[in-house]
């Protein structure tokens, strides 16, 4: 049996679980975020698994060398890895995030709060153009957590 939960995504259920690609903090901070569109009269974001793994790897490149920005040490851009990860697109934006969180579950509330407080990532939230979206959360040795929300038309 498929199920669509929120807007956001199928998923497969099967006697007792449910299988997806996405944490429950990155599956919370996509919510969150078709929430706060919804409110705004705008469409829901469609996740996108490849996309997914665009963010969830930068997300976790930032981590492990412990940088916040939407360019790598290495110079790889968000148009890089979404050309990596097989996307195309018209328009990419992309927000990311760095911050300690009380506990894991607290994070999504968080991370759209801080970005809704910003111009810049509130545009991008808030893009009626923006059409497909996906969100990589890392969490670093320091305790610190990496999120990454990548969007695209």
């Amino acid at each position: 049996m498929t199920a669509r939960i929120d807007g956001l995504r199928s998923v497969r259920l099967q006697t007792a679980t449910i299988q997806s690609p996405l944490s429950a903090q990155e599956f919370q901070l996509l919510k969150l975020a078709n929430e706060s569109r919804m409110q705004a009269g705008l469409a829901p974001l469609q996740f996108s698994q490849r996309l997914m793994l665009a963010a969830r790897n930068h997300s976790r490149d930032m981590a492990a060398r412990g940088y916040l920005g939407h360019d790598s040490p290495t110079g790889d851009t968000p148009a890089d890895r979404a050309r990596a990860a097989g996307i195309d697109y018209d328009e990419l934006g992309e927000n990311i995030y760095r911050g300690a969180a009380p506990d894991a579950n607290a994070l999504p509330e968080q991370v759209i709060k801080a970005w809704l407080q910003s111009r810049a990532h509130r545009g991008n939230l808030l893009s009626p153009g923006f059409r497909l979206s996906a969100v990589g959360i890392a969490r670093a040795d320091d305790g610190n957590y990496f999120v990454t929300q990548d969007f695209v038309r």
